[in-house]
């Protein structure tokens, strides 16, 4: 193979690997914006599916109810009762 050669060879070596590089930086930035999208912050967050219809859930946002949740399971495993 003549230098010529292998120096055409390289270069189409390195203009695939360039693309193949640009091709994983666009996967890469979709990815970032599929998880910057699913990471909503529980005060943004609605009521959903069986939440929705339940009585204590009505009038309440979703933050506040895991609030009480979570007073509630403190409350118990600290062996005082908290509402």
């Amino acid at each position: 193979m003549s230098v010529s050669t292998e120096i055409q060879t390289l270069v189409s070596d390195i203009d695939r690997m360039m693309d193949e590089l640009a091709a994983m930086r666009r996967r890469i930035i979709a990815l970032l914006q599929q998880a910057t999208v699913s990471l909503v912050p529980v005060s943004e967050w609605e009521a959903v599916g069986m939440w929705a219809d339940r009585e204590d859930m009505r009038g309440i946002s979703t933050e506040d109810w895991l609030a009480r949740l979570r007073a509630q399971q403190w409350g118990r495993s600290s062996g005082r009762l908290t509402v």
